[in-house]
């Protein structure tokens, strides 16, 4: 039972001591350059981070656009704000329109909070779709 626990472990350190994680075929999170998954952001809430992850689905609100990541609605993992008056820097970064980037990989930095008791990243300043 020992040797079971140890060889855990060891089993659990060695694949936190790389600095590259993968969450699907599509998107990878660096560790090394500050990069979060969005399996992550729970434990960054009130933290600034460039976040990596699924977009599942994109919404369209009054004053800007929700990018659900992971699973759609209600069930994203996080969701992704881009407000209007950043939409045209977003989407010169992405070199896409917004409505197109669903089943891409997207990192984008920005402050981790909640609203209405569920996750969202305010994104402002680096957006990135990863290839």
């Amino acid at each position: 039972m020992l040797n079971r626990k140890l060889l855990l472990i060891a089993l659990s350190f060695s694949l936190f001591a790389h600095s590259s994680f993968v969450l699907s075929a599509d998107v990878k999170c660096s560790l090394d350059s500050g990069q979060i998954c969005t399996s992550h952001a729970k434990d960054m809430e009130g933290k600034t981070v460039e976040m990596c992850g699924l977009v599942a689905a994109t919404k369209r609100f009054a004053k800007g656009y929700y990018i659900n990541f992971d699973q759609k609605f209600p069930n994203q993992t996080i969701t992704g704000v881009i407000w209007d008056d950043n939409l045209n820097n977003f989407q010169t970064q992405i070199g896409a329109d917004i409505s197109k980037i669903d089943g891409k990989a997207l990192c984008m930095k920005g402050k981790i909070g909640s609203f209405q008791g569920r996750l969202q990243i305010v994104g402002y300043d680096k957006f990135k779709l990863q290839e």
